[in-house]
Order: structure tokens, then sequence, then C-alpha cells
């Protein structure tokens, strides 16, 4: 105890032997260290919270947008479908047909972006399947379109209704709302994480 107290008093003698300029300028750098580590935590803790919403925002925002605009589409094709087999007009067949070239061009363009993105192996697999779904989709409405307007349109309504062209657009359209509701899991779970930082 005695020894505790001689040290105190030798700590005391030092910081009375320091002139207090030298005490003020080691007061103010040891603040300024102070300072500067908090502000790297604060930087390093920004920079992370900015790479994850970035991430959150290339690879399941857009993702979320891409699939549910081409899910959108995909069901004006079968709107633009049932016009061609109800229609005589030549001009709004054309429009049509047109309305139905420039949709699967939509359709194809944000696959292959979100394809082309970071995707986890749940996202590739439900996209592979919904690509073969819309391929086979595809071939299917081929063969109405080309009933509808070969002017053949109860042989476009029989295939409408008794083939797979429902069951593959559902089937198509089931698999993109698994990867939506994947990515609005993952963007709610990084968002969640990014608040509690």
């Amino acid at each position: 105890l005695l020894k505790t107290a001689e040290r105190g008093s030798e700590l005391m003698a030092i910081g009375r032997n320091i002139s207090t300029r030298a005490k003020i300028f080691l007061l103010v750098g040891l603040m300024a260290l102070l300072l500067a580590a908090v502000g790297y935590i604060g930087y390093s803790s920004s920079a992370a919270a900015t790479a994850a919403l970035k991430d959150l925002y290339e690879n399941r925002v857009v993702a979320i947008q891409v699939i549910n605009n081409s899910r959108t589409h995909v069901r004006g094709v079968q709107g633009d479908i049932l016009t061609l087999m109800l229609t005589e007009d030549p001009a709004l067949s054309a429009t049509m047909l047109e309305d139905i070239k420039k949709r699967r061009e939509i359709t194809d363009e944000g696959l292959r972006i979100y394809g082309n993105s970071v995707l986890l192996p749940f996202e590739t697999e439900h996209l592979a399947k919904a690509k073969e779904a819309l391929v086979a989709y595809r071939e299917a409405s081929q063969k109405i379109v080309a009933h509808a307007t070969g002017g053949k349109d109860a042989e476009a309504w029989e295939e409408y209704i008794h083939s797979s062209f429902e069951d593959l657009l559902d089937k198509y359209n089931d698999e993109l709302a698994a990867i939506a509701e994947f990515n609005e899991k993952l963007a709610k779970e990084t968002s969640d994480a990014l608040v509690l930082q």
C-alpha cells in the first residue's frame, strides 16, 4: 500500500514537472487520436452500409423489377393473342403482332440483364426452369398465332384451350414469382441488418 502511494506521488511529480503548455499539447494529441479513431469507425461503417445498399439495389430491387416486368409482358402477350383470335381487322392484327414482338424483346432483354447479375443457386435454378417454360410457352403461342392470323379461329381456340398453353404460362409465372419472393425476402433481411448497424 505504501508502494502504491509512492507511485501515485511519483506520477504527480511527473505531472508537476511538465509545463502547462506540454500538458495541453498532450491532451489535444490524445483527443485528436480518439477523434480519428471515432472518425475511422464511422467511415468504415458508412462504407459497409453503402456497399450493402448498392448490393441490395443492384441484385435485389432491380431483380424484382425485371421479374415483375417480365411477368406483366407475358400476360400482355396473352391478351394480344386473345385479341388476335377475336378480331377480323387486319390493322388491329398487325398492331397485336407488333406488340407481341416488342413485349418478347423486352422480356428477353430483362431476363438477360437479370441472368447477368449476381445470382444465388436458388435464383439460377428457378431462372433456368422459367426459361424452359418460356420457350415451350412461346412454341405453343406461335401455333395459336399462326391459326389466328391464318383465319383459322376455331383451330386457334382449340389449340388455346386444349394445349398446355395456360399451364406453361402459369409455370413460367410461378417460377418468376418464386424468384421475386426470394429476392424480396433477401432485401428485407439486408434492410433489417442495416438498420441494426
